[in-house]
């Protein structure tokens, strides 16, 4: 019992430090209060484990009243884990498209002043043209009245 009391004591430690971990980077209210709803139940489920072998060893409970104990214990316990499993893979879900909405917002943007840049660019390059155009028929023509005279 006590060893079994110690090795409970050590998994409850490693839950606490994971916590703290988690709710240290959680971002919103929700997730800290979540994060802790969980640190909590887990506390409790894991703790009814052993009471409920406790109550069998004892005698307080029969075989029957210790399974369906245990069973209906083990289902809720991973009926709160699979929804916390979801819940958080659908967070992360929408944590990535937002951060890829604000991906494609940003590459629209600069898509879009990449053209402005690049019709900038081709204006320029086109008025250049026109000027060394005109600077070469001035130069022509002066040379002409210059060869003429």
């Amino acid at each position: 019992l006590c060893c079994g009391l110690a090795c409970l004591a050590i998994v409850f430690r490693g839950v606490r430090e994971i916590m703290q971990e988690s709710i240290a980077h959680a971002t919103t209210s929700y997730e800290m209060w979540s994060m802790r709803s969980l640190e909590w139940l887990t506390y409790s489920l894991w703790t009814l484990f052993p009471v409920v072998h406790i109550l069998y060893y004892s005698g307080k409970i029969n075989w029957v009243q210790f399974e369906t104990a245990a069973t209906l214990l083990d289902i809720f316990t991973k009926s709160v884990y699979s929804v916390t499993l979801l819940t958080g893979n659908f967070c992360v879900l929408e944590v990535i498209s937002t951060v890829r909405i604000a991906q494609m917002r940003y590459d629209r943007d600069s898509k879009a002043s990449s053209v402005i840049r690049a019709e900038a660019i081709n204006e320029a390059l086109q008025t250049s043209a026109l000027e060394a155009d005109m600077a070469s028929r001035l130069a022509r023509r002066f040379l002409a009245n210059v060869s003429h005279e």
